[in-house]
């Protein structure tokens, strides 16, 4: 019954989780290695979970196990703040190089900050569904969700990315 589930999960739920775990750790193999470990995870906390919560509860393992590997490395951020000094580029230049620049500056946000634009923006969740796998209320999401927009928004402006429409972030991401 248990490997059933944890099948379907999988099937379902399973590239988007990975998905998820690569855009916060941005590297291949540390994902696969936390995808394993959420799905282990998830298995052997099955009983303990009621049948309507396995796909929250599936993220929030996906979510705690992510940052607490975030957290756990040191992360070299020296060379990303020397771009700063770069001068800006136009909305409407070079696409890759606007993308690039997006995606460095999301890894400036606290881990957490970047993980619910993320949630919002690539996977399509409402905030009743990030609140379900943050564990913050529905009002924390969306007052947490503006201040890491806000943040974003002011390290793309000092990149010369200004006015980005919400269509064009969430292609990036």
């Amino acid at each position: 019954m248990k490997e059933k589930i944890l099948e379907e999960m999988m099937k379902n739920e399973g590239k988007k989780v990975f998905n998820m775990i690569l855009r916060m750790v941005r590297q291949r193999q540390e994902a696969e290695d936390l995808y394993q470990e959420v799905f282990t995870a998830f298995y052997h906390n099955l009983g303990k979970v009621q049948p309507v919560a396995y796909k929250s509860y599936l993220y929030r393992i996906a979510y705690n196990k992510t940052l607490n590997q975030i957290k756990s490395r040191q992360r070299d951020l020296k060379f990303m703040l020397k771009q700063f000094n770069q001068p800006g580029i136009e909305e409407d230049s070079d696409p890759e190089q606007r993308n690039i620049m997006i995606r460095e500056s999301l890894a400036l946000l606290k881990p957490e900050e970047a993980l619910l634009i993320e949630l919002q923006f690539y996977q399509g969740k409402s905030y009743q569904e990030i609140s379900e796998i943050t564990g913050y209320s529905e009002s924390a999401v969306d007052s947490r969700l503006v201040r890491a927009k806000r943040k974003l928004r002011e390290l793309l402006e000092r990149r010369g990315i200004n006015n980005l429409q919400e269509k064009q972030f969430a292609a990036v991401l």
